[in-house]
């Protein structure tokens, strides 16, 4: 598979060399750079072939061609009883592919998970269509935590999109289920967090890696299961909207916690395990720029079937 990368020179570029505008403009990196200069035609100038050395001028059309190497990594893995492409395929096109993650399957391979993660499934569904793809997952969900998960399917994507997560350009907001009533509607959470070693959760510490995280409370009720005893006491839960200013280990599920809101669900970290048996958060959309085209993509996902059936139980009364 050749990615073909092309632009137009303008005028504050005229005179410059070759190399600095596939650096700087086209973004590649010197490894990308060294394997189109050794293709042929792997690097032309209005279409014939030069040197990195060679200048530009206004007006002229560069054109790169970069080998992308097809052969995955990821174990190949398909099953459309966990996930189904005709609704689990949010956004596609020739440089990426963002789908709607299933609560309970992880993002990419990793021990215990080497063979059955999103990123297997969706090479799995490729080959299938007899398309050779090395996926490069950008931002990983935690395997209990669904929504929208985007994938690269080229190096120079990857690196792109990469970017723009560190930019800020890039970004996800998800939707939370919480437990109690909010005495502020919408606030700031700013506390460091601590993984703790050798262990996969994380603590909070004010000495910690920072940690910010922006919340607005949708709305909120008090539940109880269809199926409780009659001396249950109902819960307060609040549908809280999440962004993120960093990215830690479970940043969400910590920071909420910490303010008295643990998810529900999220028996890591305080959360009632009787309404729902994951913690009840969900990546309901991403923003991002196409690395390519410039164009700016919004995607949604819809409420996950267990978080909205916790949500729409029947109102005990207003809080």
């Amino acid at each position: 598979m050749v990615k073909k990368i092309s632009c137009v020179i303008e005028a504050k570029e005229d005179g410059r060399q070759i190399h600095d505008i596939m650096r700087h403009q086209m973004e590649l990196t010197e490894k990308q750079i060294r394997q189109a200069k050794y293709r042929e035609n792997g690097i032309c100038l209005n279409g014939e072939q030069k040197y990195t050395v060679a200048t530009v001028k206004t007006g002229d059309w560069l054109e790169v061609r970069i080998a992308e190497n097809s052969e995955s990594k990821i174990p190949s893995f398909y099953d459309e009883t966990i996930w189904s492409p005709a609704d689990g395929i949010l956004y596609e096109d020739e440089d990426l592919v963002a789908v709607n993650k299933p609560a309970g399957v992880v993002s990419h391979p990793s021990p215990g998970h080497y063979n059955d993660s999103m990123a297997s499934l969706l090479t799995g569904y490729y080959e299938k269509k007899n398309e050779m793809l090395n996926l490069r997952c950008i931002g990983r969900l935690d395997k209990d935590t669904s929504g929208v998960l985007l994938f690269a399917k080229n190096q120079v994507a990857a690196d792109r999109l990469a970017k723009q997560r560190l930019s800020g350009e890039l970004s996800k907001e998800y939707q939370a289920l919480a437990q109690g009533h909010f005495e502020e509607s919408e606030g700031t959470i700013q506390m460091g967090i601590t993984k703790i070693p050798g262990e996969i959760q994380a603590r909070i510490d004010a000495e910690g890696k920072a940690a910010v995280t922006h919340y607005r409370v949708i709305g909120e009720h008090m539940i109880r299961p269809a199926d409780a005893k009659p001396d249950t006491e109902p819960t307060v839960v609040s549908l809280v909207h999440l962004h993120l200013d960093t990215g830690r280990t479970h940043q969400i599920r910590l920071h909420l916690s910490w303010k008295g809101h643990p998810l529900l669900g999220d028996d890591w970290y305080g959360g009632h395990p009787a309404y729902c048996k994951r913690a009840a958060l969900h990546a309901a959309d991403i923003t991002f720029i196409q690395p390519f085209s410039k164009e700016r993509i919004c995607l949604e996902a819809a409420l996950p079937q267990d978080m909205a059936q916790i949500w729409n139980m029947r109102m005990l009364e207003e809080v």
